[in-house]
């Protein structure tokens, strides 16, 4: 991490793995480092219920208008004070309920966290299958140079003709453009990936292989224990409400200046009654929002469900298909390839087989890869609701 943070402070580029990338990514998010500004605006409603308890100072003065006598014989001055009572479990439920959206933005922001380390994941497994199939395109071209020394030699010699040197040179070429373009698409990748870290990278650095399949428990991700935090949320507040909709009381006290130097004091007691409809209104919304986002959890885990299942299904087969590549026909081709080469040499085949031949073991090399790539692709959809717990990237 120290030589890491040395790159990134002097701005030089440096190789990065996965691991961090995804934690270098998440670091950077713009969006992560603002999300949990979100949780001012529950510690502010969360004192706006505490405000209902300041109290209320009045003063009056002056004197009564039938009055024969002057203001200064016969003065009127009060001062009354009022404080308001709540319900002593009217602050715990409010506790409650912040308490709740904290934990539910927490969940949010990890919810968050993992669909960004999904991104991540991708762009540095496609980058790693460039680089990969680079190395393979190098291995490839200087086989290719070989043949066409070869073929050259044979050509001076009078042995080739000069359609097999057309032929050899033109597969060079070929191949040196794909190398050009495939290179290209890998600094392309690179880009996009130094943008989403903020630092530079020159390269990735990992291995090229399959991952093993996870299983996790739906309801135990922060994806959907968002959710059911966010409706035990809803569920508080309601409670909120409904003691907001109860009588609400207040005392006062009151001094009053009745004539020179006598004074009288007054106690009270006020009852708001909420005969109509007092806050129907507000409980009703929250219930509206609550069966809105029970059945938004059900749609999202049967969505999630479904994905995973399917993303399952064809990873198992791409990984049967990739091991059969591996094992099977990459060892084959390869032995068809050196014998080919040899045949050639012999002058036993023609140029067209040993190009064929050679072509044949390369596409299953980039089969290999590829299908490399996709099985990546469809792991990665699990990294997006499992995160740090379904690929330990992080």
């Amino acid at each position: 991490m120290l030589v890491a943070f040395l790159f990134a402070f002097f701005g030089l580029s440096f190789a990065i793995d996965l691991k961090s990338a995804v934690q270098f990514s998440i670091e950077n998010s713009p969006y992560l480092k603002g999300l949990p500004a979100e949780r001012l605006s529950y510690e502010g409603k969360r004192l706006s219920y505490r405000s209902s308890l300041n109290p209320s100072l009045s003063v009056e003065v002056g004197n009564f208008g039938t009055s024969k006598e002057g203001f200064s014989k016969a003065p009127v001055h009060s001062i009354t004070y009022t404080q308001p009572l709540l319900y002593p479990s009217l602050f715990k439920k409010v506790e409650e309920l912040y308490h709740l959206q904290s934990k539910a933005l927490d969940y949010r922001i990890e919810s968050e966290k993992n669909k960004l380390a999904q991104e991540a994941y991708l762009l540095f497994y496609q980058a790693l299958y460039m680089q990969e199939l680079l190395k393979m395109l190098e291995e490839e071209l200087k086989l290719q140079r070989e043949i066409k020394d070869f073929v050259e030699k044979g050509f001076k010699l009078g042995e080739n003709t000069r359609l097999e040197l057309l032929r050899a040179q033109r597969e060079l070429q070929l191949l040196e453009g794909e190398k050009d373009i495939a290179y290209s698409r890998y600094k392309a990748f690179l880009e996009e990936l130094s943008i989403l870290t903020g630092r530079e990278i020159k390269e990735v650095q990992g291995s090229f292989i399959l991952p093993k399949w996870q299983e996790v428990e739906l309801e135990s991700l922060p994806f959907f224990t968002y959710y059911n935090v966010l409706i035990k949320s809803l569920s508080r507040k309601m409670d909120v409400e409904r003691l907001l909709s109860k009588p609400s009381y207040s005392v006062s006290f009151t001094t009053e200046k009745v004539a020179d130097k006598e004074y009288g004091f007054r106690l009270g007691l006020s009852v708001n009654l909420p005969i109509f409809y007092a806050r129907q209104g507000e409980i009703l919304e929250l219930k509206a929002q609550e069966r809105l986002l029970f059945a938004e959890a059900e749609t999202q885990r049967q969505k999630v469900f479904a994905q995973l299942r399917s993303a399952k299904i064809q990873f198992e087969q791409i990984k049967k298909e990739v091991e059969n590549i591996e094992e099977k026909l990459i060892p084959q081709a390869q032995k068809e390839l050196e014998l080919a080469l040899k045949s050639y040499k012999l002058r036993t085949i023609t140029l067209l087989e040993l190009s064929q031949t050679k072509r044949s073991y390369y596409e299953l090399l980039k089969r290999k890869l590829e299908l490399t790539l996709q099985a990546h692709t469809e792991y990665a959809k699990g990294i997006a609701y499992g995160g740090s717990a379904w690929c330990g990237c992080f």
